[in-house]
């Protein structure tokens, strides 16, 4: 689980986005879950915003991974601004693969 705090700030296309050092060894993979979910977000379109990573809880250190925090913190930022995705990252539960949609 990821919790966010958004604050969208003007009409500039950019994202300032903050990480605690407490969840440094997961900063890569929610900065980019952040930034995937920011490039699809239709509230966020040629708008800047402040992104607070505010929680995470994982479970351990072999099963909390940096694409797991990516998949979790893209559907984080997309619940926090009420949108849906069609074409949201998606878990294949068989294979244990994430495909993330260019």
């Amino acid at each position: 689980m990821v919790q966010l705090e958004v604050e969208i700030v003007d009409d500039q296309a950019s994202i300032e986005t903050s990480v605690p050092d407490e969840f440094a060894r997961w900063r890569h993979g929610l900065a980019f879950g952040i930034a995937y979910a920011c490039e699809r977000s239709v509230a966020l379109r040629r708008k800047a915003a402040r992104v607070r990573v505010t929680d995470v809880e994982w479970h351990n250190p072999v099963d909390t991974t940096e694409i797991v925090m990516a998949f979790v913190a893209a559907n984080a930022l997309w619940n926090a601004l009420g949108e849906t995705q069609a074409a949201a990252p998606t878990l294949n539960a068989k294979t244990g693969a994430f495909t993330f949609r260019g």
